[in-house]
């Protein structure tokens, strides 16, 4: 209802979950098992380290059809690994997998947009 946040910060939402998926996307491929790899993702967005990499893939995930084709392909990866939990190489792995899921989803949703109250 835009009560409670100025509109400079209601406008940098977006960014923010953006950024949020694409450091769970960095932090799983980087707890992968040795020898496994997201084949839905080009093994060049993860070269070049943390902020470089993040900033690419924040790029793909603003193409909606790149979107759809890394959430696809994240899905096959989690049904993938019901099966094997050895794809992981960490336990906690998992819910950097399960929040890139939910915020992929989220993504392709109809967005709300608030507009901030008069004085905030």
């Amino acid at each position: 209802m835009g009560r409670y946040m100025p509109q400079s910060e209601l406008d940098k939402v977006d960014g923010i979950e953006i950024k949020a998926l694409d450091d769970h996307l960095w932090y799983l491929h980087h707890d992968l098992a040795d020898g496994v790899a997201f084949s839905f993702m080009e093994e060049e967005l993860w070269r070049g380290g943390f902020p470089d990499s993040t900033a690419h893939i924040a790029e793909l995930l603003a193409e909606p059809a790149a979107r759809e084709e890394i959430l696809d392909g994240l899905s096959g990866f989690s049904a993938a690994y019901e099966q094997d939990n050895e794809l992981l190489r960490f336990r906690f792995a998992e819910g950097h997998m399960r929040s890139a899921l939910t915020l992929l989803e989220d993504l392709g949703r109809e967005p709300l947009v608030f507009t901030a109250q008069d004085g905030l």
